[in-house]
Formats: C-alpha cells, sequence, structure tokens
C-alpha cells in the first residue's frame, strides 16, 4: 500500500533510552549503545527532527516518511501528528 501523502519527508532514527554495552566482534571488545528506536520525519538529508522533540542523536535510515517500517519499530507521536500518514 502506498501512502497518498506525498513530500520529501524521511525518517531518521534516535535511541531512546541508550544503555551502553561491550560486545565481542573479531576478537577484541568493541562499545556500542542499545535502546528503543523511535523515528522521527526530517527533510532532506537535515538530521533535525520536524517535531523539535528528539533530544538524542537522529541517524538517517534511508527510508521515505510514507514508507513502511518494521512493527517493532515506532514512530514520533508527534511527527505522525504533524505528517500523518494515510493508507489507501
Amino acid at each position: 500500500m502506498m501512502s497518498v501523502v506525498t513530500t520529501d519527508l524521511y525518517s531518521a532514527q534516535e535511541l531512546l533510552d541508550v544503555e551502553p554495552v561491550t560486545v565481542t566482534y573479531s576478537g577484541g571488545e568493541v562499545p556500542i549503545n542499545t535502546g528503543r528506536p523511535v523515528l522521527h520525519a526530517v527533510r532532506g538529508d537535515v538530521m533535525e527532527a520536524l517535531c523539535s522533540s528528539a533530544t538524542g542523536r537522529l541517524l538517517p535510515t534511508g527510508w521515505a516518511w510514507s514508507d513502511e517500517v518494521p512493527e517493532h519499530i515506532r514512530r514520533c507521536a508527534v511527527c505522525l501528528g504533524l505528517f500523518p500518514i494515510i493508507r489507501t
């Protein structure tokens, strides 16, 4: 299904409740951050949430805002209010 809302909006991911952990990779220990992902609406390649509510670093996903995303990744409620996704 396609969204009937056509814009130049993209999704960027923010991690909430970030916890640093160390994993073993290629024989060495690598520090990474884990957390709950949430998607924000961004315009073009500017990594600034259009809702102004993102508090952490945003990472580009390569997905259009209207793209379907995995169920375990939720969208920012404020961004959804500003830029609703209507499926037909």
